[in-house]
Order: structure tokens, then C-alpha cells, then sequence
């Protein structure tokens, strides 16, 4: 029997705050009113021909991000802003820029309420400096507070999902044959790493595509389970730091940089101007419809995703 494949698309945080919840959905979320993956799904199940595609929300508050003070939300808001506020070109890359570097009024990306470099918050007191700089400090205990739930209720959610769809193969032990590829966004990277932890085993592994992985530098997995894993975003050594991502300030996942050239590596936001770059813009899923447009015959393929 010819292989199947299946996929499982891991989004990342929605502000402002909202509740978390470990659903397993079959079409992609709609928040006020607009998708999430703003298309690139499409594109990804077209190419890697998927004939089951799962959804999970990968959304958890700022304090289990990179921008966390003091387990405070309004706290890491304001952090969050302080970068933003320095790094941010003077013409912005996006309205979202615009309204972070000079926004007066409550931003619905980050609802924090300040246009001068003194930003007066209930339960703060916040002082930005105006040098350019990115919230980089590792937040592993926010890290694996994701990672855990996505081993825990989310995993079990999505395994009872696939047990239960009569079009998922299975041979005589009931064991899963389809092959999983995963594709995850900015905090879906570590709720992701969760339901590999307790899928491992379950299911047999196929591609892990990673794009712009939120705290990525304080865990990995075994990435010989996949036979390919890319991780997509910043270069964080050669963009200029208004053009990194400042949301989920990118360095590599663990071990990903070591894999051999046809089995992974990174693939960065092109440096030639057909691609928004910033703060916002270089996070920004709708940004990353670039990665359809690496062809196998490029000087540099890396990041290219084979058809099927």
C-alpha cells in the first residue's frame, strides 16, 4: 500500500490575552472574523498532498514567553512594548509597527496604553530607554509550562482524533500507519514538541517544518524521527536588528544547524526586498508565503518543500 500522510498545524499566540484551550480542530481558526494561517496551510497541504489535516492552539500567556517580568502580564506587555518602541524603524514596516513605535491609544496586538518612552501602567512603573533591543533571555520554565501541555491534554486529544477517524490507516494492532508531517508557528513550536514527546512511538514521523519558533534555543527532540526538519525566520547574525523578528527573537532550535544539508538546516527571511522585514513583519505568518517560492534548483534551496 502506498504511503498516506496526514498533518498536524500548530498555530501560536492570539493578543490580547485569551484562554487557552487544547481543542484539536480540522480547519483552521477564525478570530474576529479572520483565519490564522492566512493561507499558507493551503499551501503546505497542496504540496505535502495530506488527506487529513489537524489544527491546535498553541496560545498561552506572555509571561511563558521570552517577554516575561516577574510572571506579571502587564509587566511583559510593557517589556514586550519597551522593545518594540527602540527597535522599530522610524517608517515601520506595517500598520502593527506603526502603531507599537508610535500608537497613544491601547494597541489590540499588545494592549498597552503609552507614546512617550515613560509608560505609566496599572501595578508598574515602567521606564523604556530608548536603545534597540530584543527581550533574547531564554524563559525555559515558560518554555516547558507550553511543551507540557502540549504533551499532556493536547496529545491525548489529537491521538483519540486520529484512533477515531475511520481514513487514518491503521494495521491489524491498531498501531497508526499513516506518516504525520507537522507544521508549527512562534509558541506552536514548543506545544509542538509536547505532542511529539507523547506521540513518540504512536505515529511514524515525517517532515517538521518550524517557522519562526518562539524561545527556540531551549529545547529540541530527537530530530532523526523526522526525515526533515527546517526551522524558518530571522538571521539573527546578519539582519539588522529592526529587521528581526522582535516577537520571537530567532536563534536556532537545538541541534537543527548540525543536520546534514538533505535532511534540514535554516532557511532565512530573503534579504532582497520582496518580503516584509521588522519587528512585526518578520513574525508575521502571512509574511511567509516565501518559503513556496524556493525551488530545488536555487543556489541556496534550503527550506525548499518537496512535493509529493
Amino acid at each position: 500500500m502506498a504511503t498516506r500522510y496526514a498533518a498536524l498545524i500548530v498555530r501560536q499566540p492570539r493578543y490580547p490575552e485569551k484562554t487557552h484551550k487544547d481543542n484539536i480542530y480540522t480547519s483552521d481558526i477564525v478570530d474576529e472574523g479572520e483565519s490564522y494561517w492566512k493561507g499558507i496551510d493551503d499551501l503546505f497541504k497542496t504540496r505535502l498532498k495530506c488527506a487529513n489535516v489537524y489544527y491546535a492552539d498553541g496560545q498561552m500567556s506572555i509571561t511563558t514567553s521570552n517577554h516575561n517580568w516577574d510572571n506579571n502580564v502587564e509587566k511583559s506587555m510593557a517589556k514586550f512594548y519597551c522593545s518594540a518602541k527602540g527597535v522599530i524603524d522610524l517608517v515601520p514596516s506595517s500598520w502593527q509597527e506603526a502603531g507599537l513605535k508610535y500608537g497613544s491609544n491601547i494597541i489590540e496586538l499588545m494592549p498597552i496604553v503609552g507614546a512617550s518612552i515613560e509608560i505609566p501602567l496599572v501595578l508598574t512603573d515602567v521606564v523604556c530607554n530608548n536603545s534597540p533591543h530584543l527581550n533574547t533571555e531564554s524563559n525555559i520554565d515558560g518554555f516547558n509550562t507550553r511543551r507540557q501541555a502540549g504533551a499532556n491534554s493536547a496529545g491525548t486529544a489529537f491521538l483519540k482524533k486520529l484512533m477515531a477517524n475511520p481514513n487514518i490507516a491503521k494495521n491489524s494492532d491498531g498501531f497508526i500507519t499513516d506518516t504525520l508531517d507537522i507544521v508549527c508557528h512562534s509558541m506552536g513550536y514548543a506545544y509542538a514538541l509536547g505532542m511529539i514527546d507523547y506521540l513518540k512511538g504512536k505515529v511514524t514521523f515525517g517532515r517538521l517544518y518550524i517557522i519562526a519558533p518562539e524561545n527556540a534555543g531551549v529545547g529540541g527532540t530527537d530530530w532523526t524521527q523526522f526525515s526533515e526538519v527546517w526551522q524558518y525566520g530571522s538571521d539573527e547574525n546578519k539582519d539588522p536588528i529592526s529587521k528581526q523578528d522582535g516577537i520571537a527573537p530567532q536563534v536556532p532550535c537545538p541541534g537543527i544547524p548540525n543536520l546534514p544539508t538533505n535532511k534540514g538546516g535554516r532557511a532565512y527571511i530573503p534579504q532582497n526586498g520582496t518580503v516584509k522585514r521588522g519587528f512585526y513583519s518578520s513574525h508575521s505568518i502571512g509574511n511567509y508565503k516565501w518559503i513556496f517560492d524556493i525551488k530545488p534548483t536555487d543556489q541556496k534551496p534550503e527550506g525548499y518543500v518537496k512535493s509529493r
